[in-house]
């Protein structure tokens, strides 16, 4: 279906403006983010600012930035097999950075929805689903062998799919549990303050926001996929759907972007005289 976009000039330039608005809007949120982080960080530095949360919410939007601009390449050029690399690269570290900014983000507030076995099964599917996430791109750059390694990538992009999606079921499942269940309460039983309830409350709504976002991009990827293998199927819908999934992409990272603003303001109308 690839080769059917690049032939229809009219939907390759639609598809590749639309990915070329969403890489500008991405690259003004990651400078956004990177002043704000900035300018509350406790010492005023960018070495004091860049803590592991806030370091691995910039390699997300610094990914999907990549993997923006290198999609519309794609679409845009010749296909060609750097820039199918490259893209493969990308897309697969704003996985892994999603997956780590959720779990880094949230972590503190699944102890409260969850029992310790739990979250350390989730620990460890997010450990499983990271390195499954590597290997595709590895596999596209080290052709070992024609058959090995089709079936090396096929059953990566397996196993990380089923991680991704057990994950963010698990991410949203927790941030309703968390929304709508009587949250001062539990609180208090695990002894944390007020504060903590507020912050754990701003995590569960964007949080959601985001979590919900990568599940209709999951829902649309699999689209994707019985489009392309469809002898049927048209240019149009594989051009929509590729739009509407990297809208669904961009979503997610906003909410995540979004809730570390939030917190900013937070922590600066708690702490008027310093940066956070």
């Amino acid at each position: 279906m690839d080769y059917a976009l690049h032939q229809d000039e009219t939907f390759q330039k639609i598809t590749t403006a639309a990915l070329s608005i969403l890489s500008a809007i991405s690259f003004l949120n990651l400078v956004l983010l990177v002043y704000l982080i900035y300018t509350h960080s406790p010492k005023g530095t960018l070495r004091s600012a860049l803590s592991l949360k806030n370091s691995l919410l910039i390699g997300l939007s610094v990914s999907q930035i990549g993997y923006l601009v290198s999609h519309a390449c794609y679409i845009y050029f010749p296909i060609s097999a750097i820039l199918s690399i490259i893209e493969a690269i990308f897309l697969a570290s704003w996985e892994i950075f999603f997956i780590w900014v959720s779990w880094t983000r949230s972590v503190d507030m699944f102890r409260v929805t969850s029992s310790q076995s739990v979250v350390s099964v989730f620990r460890w599917i997010v450990i499983l689903t990271t390195v499954a996430t590597i290997v595709p791109p590895v596999t596209i750059m080290v052709q070992f062998d024609a058959g090995g390694s089709q079936i090396v990538y096929l059953g990566s992009i397996l196993v990380s799919a089923v991680g991704i999606f057990a994950l963010d079921t698990y991410f949203m499942v927790s941030y309703l549990l968390y929304t709508f269940q009587r949250t001062v309460e539990t609180v208090e039983i695990k002894g944390y303050g007020a504060d903590v309830v507020h912050i754990f409350r701003l995590i569960a709504r964007f949080g959601l926001f985001s979590s919900m976002a990568t599940f209709v991009c999951l829902c649309l990827v699999g689209a994707i996929a019985v489009v392309s293998s469809n002898p049927q199927g048209k240019v149009i819908e594989y051009a929509i759907l590729i739009m509407l999934t990297d809208t669904a992409s961009f979503f997610a990272t906003l909410g995540l972007i979004l809730l570390k603003v939030k917190l900013l303001q937070f922590r600066a109308q708690k702490n008027p005289r310093e940066k956070k």
